[in-house]
């Protein structure tokens, strides 16, 4: 008599592929969306370093605009003292003065146009981010101005927030 032998896989054999298999694609997906998250909060950080840099390039700008330097009246006239300030990127010396704000609690968010790509505060065809940015202007003696630049954004439910920060001197 001649035995048939099947050779093949049993029943336990392929159960235990399944579930190894399918504990590969967990972890896969796993790190796939961890991989994703990272990346997105890393935009983000990228946009408000973005963002910092060019509240201290609007400062450095509006300085450079004002004819009357010696009298630094393009410091809101004052002679010493804190004041807190939203600018954006087409603001001129006349729209940074009417840009001040009381306290860094009054912050608005920045709204982003698709179309442009442009960060700024104007309403028509903008939508708004979580992004606020203001500039802390103190004067300090012997003619020097602290400029603090502080961008606060939500990421994930978690306040994040990114600060820079130049001194100008009054080198006329």
């Amino acid at each position: 008599m001649t035995q048939n032998k099947k050779n093949g896989f049993s029943l336990l054999g392929v159960i235990i592929a399944v579930f190894i298999f399918s504990v590969g694609l967990v972890g896969i997906s796993a790190l796939a969306n961890y991989s994703i998250g990272v990346a997105n909060s890393s935009k983000m950080s990228i946009i408000a370093a973005g963002l910092a840099q060019e509240g201290i390039e609007k400062i450095r700008d509006i300085r450079q605009m004002n004819a009357n330097w010696d009298n630094w009246e393009w410091y809101d006239g004052t002679l010493s003292g804190t004041k807190y300030y939203q600018v954006q990127y087409d603001d001129d010396e006349e729209r940074f003065n009417n840009s001040k704000i009381d306290s860094l609690d009054d912050a608005i968010f920045l709204r982003f146009n698709l179309a442009t790509g442009i960060y700024s505060y104007d309403l028509v065809g903008t939508e708004e981010t979580s992004y606020t940015r203001t500039l802390t202007l103190t004067k300090r003696p012997e003619g020097e101005i602290s400029v603090i630049v502080e961008v606060k954004w939500q990421d994930k439910g978690k306040e994040k927030s990114l600060i820079a920060e130049d001194r100008l001197w009054n080198w006329r």
